[in-house]
């Protein structure tokens, strides 16, 4: 997806849902919340909106299965610990929670 100024405040919800199946991601840069989640899981790769990037990117992927397995693994586990609705449901409660107790 080419960035601009909508999508920079955008939660990428597919990118999340697709590391949590366990699957190697491929996103482009440029939208602040897509690119924080692949650097801290490595989970995949990022790449600038261009299809010569992508393509490397694909056979990277698919040249190295074993790297493919381990990014699809550290995709996964940094979901389920980090970005399950869970946890994203508690931690806006106790958000909620202490703004009440702050009035």
């Amino acid at each position: 997806i080419p960035a601009d100024g909508i999508l920079t405040t955008l939660s990428p919800t597919k990118l999340m849902e697709y590391l949590q199946f366990g699957r190697p991601v491929i996103a482009s840069r440029g939208i602040p919340e897509q690119e924080k989640i692949l650097q801290e899981s490595g989970g995949g790769i990022l790449v600038d909106f261009d299809v010569r990037q992508v393509q490397e990117a694909i056979e990277v992927i698919l040249s190295d299965p074993e790297r493919a397995r381990g990014m699809g693994i550290r995709g996964k586990d940094y979901i389920m610990k980090n970005r399950n609705y869970d946890n994203v449901a508690n931690g806006l409660e106790r958000i909620f929670r202490n703004l009440v107790r702050a009035r």
